[in-house]
C-alpha cells in the first residue's frame, strides 16, 4: 500500500510538473498584442511607424496640421511628452492601450527622423482619428435627413475662438453663447450635412451631441445636507467650503486635468484621465468654475490624489506632509 501510495504522487507531481513547463513555453513564446480600443471597437496595430512617415513623404508635405493616432510600446513617460511636444505633437486624449489621438504640425520632426520615432518607442500608427474623436451617435443624426444639429465640442489648446468661429460660419452655422469656452469647449449649430466636415478639422478633439445642462449635484447635495454646509452664513449655513482642510482621494485617475480642481490637486496617482476618478475628485472639491451648478461638498478643499488602494499605504506619510487633521 505505502509503495502505491508513493508511486501515486510521483506520477501526480510528474503530471503537475510537466503542465507547469507547457504554461511556461506557452508564456515565453506568446508575442506581445498591442491593440487599439475604440468606441466601435478593438484594432490590431501594426508596426508601421516608418512605413507611415515614408507614405507621408512620398506624398508631399503636408500643408495644414492634421490628426491620427500615435500607439506606443509602453506608457509615456514625462520626458518623452515633452519631447512630443518639442517635435511639433500636441497629444490629446488617451487611448488604451499606450495609444493618444494627435495633433501634428506639419514641419513635425517626428516625420523626418526615423531615429526620434525609435527613441520614443512609436510602434504604430491608426488612421483612426475620426473615429476617436466623435461618437456614433452624430452618424445616426447625420442620416436621418434633420435639418440642422447642436454639437458640443472639445478642441486643442492652439486653437483659438476666431479659429472656431470662422470653421463654424464656413459650413454655415454658428456659435450661441455656453459659458464653457473658456476651458476649450464650444456648443456648435450647424447642418446636419456638415457634420462630418467639422468633426474632419484637425482642431477637434472630440464632438457629440449636445444637451441641456444636468443640475445633478444641486440636486444631490441637499440629501446629505451638503448645501447647508457650503452655504454662506447670512443664509441660515455653516460656511464651511473646506479652508485648511486636505482630502485623500484614491481611485483609477487625478482630478489635476479639470479647471474645477487642478490648481488645488497634489496628484500621486500615474493613470491617464479617467471620468470616474474625475467625477470622484469633483464630488469632494468641485469650486464651480465651469458650471455653478455642480457645487462639491468642499469647493476649497487640497486634495491628494493616489491610484485606488495604494492610498491606504500612505496615509502616514500624507497625514504629516499634507497637515490633516
Amino acid at each position: 500500500m505505502g509503495r502505491q501510495i508513493r508511486n501515486g504522487r510521483l506520477r501526480f507531481w510528474g503530471l503537475a510538473m510537466a503542465i507547469l513547463h507547457s504554461f511556461g513555453a506557452f508564456a515565453q513564446a506568446e508575442v506581445p498584442r498591442h491593440r487599439l480600443k475604440l468606441q466601435s471597437g478593438e484594432v490590431e496595430v501594426q508596426k508601421n511607424a516608418d512605413r507611415w512617415a515614408d507614405s507621408i513623404a512620398a506624398s508631399g508635405k503636408p500643408t495644414l496640421p492634421f490628426n491620427t493616432i500615435l500607439h506606443f510600446t509602453a506608457p509615456l513617460s514625462d520626458a518623452i511628452k515633452m519631447k512630443l511636444a518639442e517635435a511639433g505633437v500636441i497629444l490629446a486624449d488617451y487611448l488604451p492601450d499606450n495609444s493618444y489621438l494627435t495633433l501634428i504640425h506639419p514641419d513635425s520632426r517626428l516625420l523626418s527622423s526615423s531615429a526620434l520615432r525609435d527613441s520614443m518607442g512609436l510602434y504604430g500608427v491608426v488612421d483612426a482619428a475620426l473615429q476617436s474623436k466623435c461618437t456614433p451617435r452624430l452618424w445616426a443624426v447625420e442620416g436621418n435627413g434633420q435639418a440642422s444639429a447642436t454639437l458640443l465640442v472639445a478642441v486643442f489648446p492652439t486653437i483659438t475662438p476666431v479659429d472656431v468661429s470662422n470653421l463654424t460660419a464656413s459650413l454655415g452655422g454658428n456659435l450661441p453663447y455656453s459659458g464653457l469656452e473658456a476651458t476649450g469647449y464650444y456648443k456648435v449649430q450647424i447642418p446636419a450635412t456638415k457634420i462630418r466636415s467639422l468633426c474632419n478639422w484637425y482642431g477637434i478633439r472630440s464632438a457629440t451631441l449636445a444637451g441641456p445642462m444636468q443640475p445633478c449635484d444641486l440636486q444631490s447635495r441637499p440629501a446629505v445636507r451638503g448645501n447647508l454646509s457650503a452655504a454662506p452664513l447670512p443664509f441660515g449655513g455653516y460656511g464651511l467650503y473646506g479652508d485648511g482642510v486636505t482630502v485623500g482621494v484614491g481611485d483609477n485617475s487625478s482630478g489635476i486635468y479639470h479647471a474645477d480642481l487642478r490648481d488645488r490637486v497634489t496628484n500621486f496617482n500615474p493613470a491617464p484621465n479617467s471620468h470616474h476618478g474625475e467625477h470622484v475628485n469633483g464630488i469632494v472639491g468641485s469650486a464651480t468654475i465651469v458650471d455653478p451648478l455642480a457645487g462639491s461638498m468642499a469647493p476649497h478643499v487640497q486634495l491628494v490624489d493616489f491610484l485606488f488602494d495604494l492610498i491606504f499605504l500612505e496615509l502616514g506619510p500624507m497625514f504629516n506632509n499634507y497637515g490633516m487633521n
